[in-house]
């Protein structure tokens, strides 16, 4: 059985991409996944009008943003 990562991507193929990448280059990635799933979670929570769906929507959407920001600082460590 196949397994995906955020967006649809799948494990397999991510996998065989990041052997031929960077750290920079795989931080990027993961962060573009995280900034996507963000951004959907958002939109789904703006689309409900039951308040109890919007919190799952927006609670889901702050865990994506964690992730960003835990990513973000490996990236800006591995600049300097």
């Amino acid at each position: 059985m196949e397994k995906y990562l955020e967006g649809g991507v799948l494990l397999s193929e991510a996998l065989a991409w990041t052997a031929k990448k960077d750290a920079k280059e795989i931080l990027e990635f993961a962060m573009s996944l995280e900034v996507g799933s963000y951004d959907r979670y958002l939109t789904l929570r703006d689309q409900f009008k039951e308040e109890s769906a919007r919190e799952v929507f927006g609670l889901l959407a702050a865990e994506e943003k964690a992730h960003l920001k835990r990513l973000t600082g490996l990236f800006e460590k591995e600049l300097t």
